[in-house]
């Protein structure tokens, strides 16, 4: 029998057949692999491979290109390579199916950098990153921009979009959609938040210590900036309470419209200065200590994190009494009526407030105008420095000296003028 060793003229040769059949050169070595061609019914020829592993038993093949594709030499070339992985104890097949599942797996490790890069710095990231920084400066309004800059923003620009590649115009698409449907007080709120998200990813990307985070806006400018907010939006400005107007409202709520737990809160907002409705109604019992005449928010309660002693008068001795027979075992000085085990809510109280102004037509005004009231009262009856009297409302007070050096804690200060203002309030509250 003839060994059989292929040519071009031979390979060319070969007919097809009504089956696919192969054909393998005769190879008298061991523990290598040897040619093949497999022709196929349509004509195609194709080079293979086939060796025998393991034991020797056992073989495998695999097809190593077309020959109109691949020639002669390059298969012999081929089979050279592969029978030295043979002859090394090795399966080339499955060789090549690591390798070619390796280059897939590296192939999507790629394709998910990619993605991630491309991702990086995108406003999805930016809104996220300024919801982030308002929760860390203790901010209570993060869950409701998050979901205005959610509903209003992001669906009108893709998430995925370049932070720096939003323009004014795209900013004007999302406030003119808003403005459209009637709600031009919201777009000013939407614009405010998004110039506020901007210019944290400004700072963030001149700020040296984050000179190696791992994403940056690149920003250069702020888009919203040259937005103009939209006039007459129905925007509440500020506003106080007359002597008047504060002496008919201590009347009204001893009336209907206004629950008892309501009516003493609100006296203890106006009896305490003005305190922030928020921190009153967080307040826990176990920073008050009634007989010994302190109140103490904490810094994680106070809006501007610092520690804040409030000095007790005899009537906010009075009203706390009161709220704590109505708090029962609630750790809150005003709990929440559905759940005594979390405070109440301050859109509650609003919303009283907003009822009796419809009610009683007056003039709206809200809890956080009670503030207002207090400070400006206070201050136009003389009953304190504006040092004290900010010291009492808790401002921020910034001057080096003020921060640094003045450790004084102006307790008898806050609790003079306090008297002085109680005394007052009782007096027109009596008449």
């Amino acid at each position: 029998m003839s060994k059989l060793k292929f040519t071009p003229a031979l390979i060319k040769g070969l007919p097809p057949k009504k089956n696919a059949y192969t054909k393998f050169e005769n190879n008298t070595a061991r523990g290598v692999g040897t040619l093949g061609l497999k022709v196929q019914p349509t004509g195609r020829k194709s080079f293979i491979f086939r060796y025998f592993i393991g034991d020797g038993r056992h073989t495998k093949q695999m097809t190593l290109g077309d020959t109109s594709m691949m020639s002669l030499a390059q298969a012999r070339k081929e089979v050279q390579k592969l029978s030295l992985s043979v002859s090394q104890g090795l399966d080339p097949k499955a060789m090549l199916e690591e390798e070619f599942l390796a280059k897939k797996r590296q192939q999507e490790k790629e394709l998910a950098r990619k993605r991630e890069e491309e991702q990086r710095g995108s406003l999805g990231q930016l809104l996220d990153y300024y919801i982030k920084t308002m929760k860390m400066e203790g901010k209570r309004s993060y869950d409701k921009v998050a979901h205005a800059l959610e509903t209003d923003v992001l669906s009108v620009l893709s998430s995925d979009v370049k932070a720096r590649d939003v323009s004014s115009r795209d900013i004007v698409r999302v406030l003119a959609k808003m403005i459209q449907r009637g709600a031009p007080k919201q777009s000013n709120r939407v614009r405010s938040y998004l110039h506020a998200a901007f210019n944290a990813g400004l700072r963030h990307d001149n700020d040296p210590a984050t000179l190696n985070s791992e994403v940056m806006f690149h920003l250069e400018a702020n888009p919203v900036s040259v937005v103009p907010r939209q006039p007459g939006d129905g925007s509440v400005v500020d506003r106080n309470l007359s002597a008047d107007e504060l002496k008919r409202f201590l009347h009204d709520i001893r009336g209907p419209g206004f629950s008892e737990g309501t009516r003493q809160l609100v006296l203890l907002i106006l009896y305490s200065g003005g305190q922030r409705a928020y921190e009153i109604i967080n307040t826990e019992w176990d920073n008050i200590d009634i007989d010994a005449g302190d109140w103490i928010i904490p810094p994680s309660l106070a809006k501007n994190k610092r520690l804040h002693a409030i000095p007790l008068t005899s009537q906010m001795k009075d009203i706390l009494r009161n709220l704590k027979l109505l708090a029962g075992d609630s750790p809150y000085v005003y709990p929440s009526s559905r759940d005594p085990l979390r405070p109440g809510r301050t859109d509650s109280l609003a919303q009283s407030f907003s009822r009796y102004c419809q009610r009683e037509n007056m003039v709206r005004f809200t809890p956080r105008d009670l503030r207002t009231t207090c400070k400006t009262l206070m201050t136009k009856f003389q009953m304190g420095s504006k040092e004290v009297l900010d010291r009492i409302q808790h401002h921020a007070l910034n001057d080096v000296s003020t921060k640094h050096y003045n450790m004084h804690d102006y307790r008898s200060e806050k609790l003079e003028s306090l008297q002085r203002w109680n005394d007052w309030l009782t007096t027109i509250n009596e008449s």
